[in-house]
C-alpha cells in the first residue's frame, strides 16, 4: 500500500491526513452560516496566490482549482446533529477550533465520516483533514466582467463594491477577484467512499494500537481536540455572559434587541390604550340594576 492509500501526519499544517484521489472521489461542498464567514473569508484570501494554482480534476467544474487541506473536527455539541463535522481552517491558521470554524459537512456527508473521524480523533487525541480546493472560473464567465469593460469604456468608476459586505453567499468581493484575476466559487472537500475511509481508518488504528501496546505503562490518549473544544466553548459562553451582562446593566436587556423584540414592543404600546381603557371601564361603578324575574 502506497503513502498515497494511508492516513498520514501532516506536520506543516498539523493534521493526521484522510488521503483523496481527485479522479474518483466525492467533492461535496458544505454548509456555510453568517457566523463561519470571517474564518472562510480569511481562509480563501490567504490560498488565492497566483503560485497556488493547478490545474483542475476532471471531476471539478471549470479548468482551475487551488488545492487546500481542511480540518474535519467533530461537533457533539451541535443542536441539530450530534453527528455533525465542522470544516475548519488548519491549526496553522491559528485560533481555537471555533475561531477557525468555516462550515458544516452536509447531513449527505455524514453517513461517510462522521462516526470514522470521531473514532480517529477520540483515540489518537490528533486533528483529522482532508484534501479539497477553491474552484476558480474565468472572469468573463461573469456579466459584471463585460458590464465592467463597458463602464471603462465610458470612463466610469467601478461601484459593485460600494455597499458590498462578505456574505455566505459572495465571500470575495468583485474587485479582489478582479485583481486576483479569477472568479472565486465554492471550497470543496475531497472524500472516499465510506468503506475506504473505514478501511483506512481501521488500518491506521491498528498500527496506532500495536505502538500503544509496546508501551504497557501508556495511559488513554487525552484528545487535544476534544479540550480545545471544549475550552474555546467555556471561553465563548463567558464573552457571552459578560455582554449580556452588560447589556443588562445598561438597558435592563440580557442581549441587543432584535426585530422580533422591536415588533413586540409596538404591539405593546399599541395594546396599552386598550388595556387602560377595559381597567378603567371594569374598575368604575356602574348605575344599571339587577333585571328581576317576574311570574306571568
Amino acid at each position: 500500500m502506497s503513502s498515497r492509500d494511508t492516513i498520514q501526519y501532516a506536520p506543516d499544517v498539523g493534521l493526521l491526513m484522510i488521503p483523496g484521489d481527485p479522479a474518483k472521489d466525492y467533492s461535496p461542498g458544505f454548509a456555510v452560516f453568517d457566523d463561519s464567514v470571517p474564518a472562510l473569508r480569511a481562509f480563501i484570501l490567504d490560498r488565492l496566490r497566483k503560485e497556488n494554482i493547478r490545474p483542475a480534476t476532471p471531476k471539478a467544474k471549470d479548468g482551475t482549482v487551488i488545492p487546500v487541506r481542511v480540518g474535519l473536527v467533530p461537533r457533539p455539541d451541535n443542536d441539530y446533529d450530534t453527528r455533525a463535522v465542522s470544516v475548519t481552517a488548519p491549526p496553522c491558521h491559528g485560533g481555537s477550533v471555533l475561531d477557525r470554524h468555516m462550515g458544516y459537512l452536509y447531513s449527505s456527508a455524514l453517513h461517510v465520516t462522521s462516526e470514522s473521524i470521531r473514532e480517529l480523533t477520540e483515540e489518537t487525541g490528533m486533528l483529522v483533514g482532508c484534501h479539497g480546493w477553491i474552484e476558480l472560473y474565468d472572469l468573463e464567465d461573469d456579466s459584471r466582467f463585460y458590464d465592467d469593460e463597458d463602464e471603462d469604456d465610458e470612463g466610469g468608476e467601478d461601484e459593485d463594491d460600494a455597499d458590498w459586505e462578505p456574505s455566505r453567499h459572495e465571500l470575495v468581493s468583485w474587485t479582489e477577484q478582479k485583481a486576483f484575476g479569477y472568479a472565486v466559487g465554492s471550497v470543496r472537500v475531497l472524500l472516499p467512499e465510506r468503506q475506504t475511509v473505514r478501511a483506512l481508518v481501521d488500518d491506521y488504528l491498528a498500527a496506532h494500537r500495536r505502538e500503544a501496546d509496546q508501551c504497557t505503562e501508556r495511559g488513554p490518549v487525552p484528545s487535544g481536540v476534544e479540550r480545545d473544544l471544549r475550552r474555546a466553548l467555556a471561553e465563548r459562553l463567558a464573552v457571552r455572559l459578560r455582554t449580556g451582562l452588560s447589556h443588562r446593566a445598561a438597558g435592563g436587556a440580557w442581549g441587543r434587541e432584535t426585530e422580533r423584540e422591536r415588533a413586540r414592543r409596538r404591539r405593546d404600546a399599541e395594546a396599552r390604550p386598550l388595556l387602560d381603557a377595559w381597567e378603567a371601564y371594569r374598575t368604575s361603578p356602574h348605575g344599571s340594576a339587577p333585571s328581576a324575574a317576574t311570574a306571568g
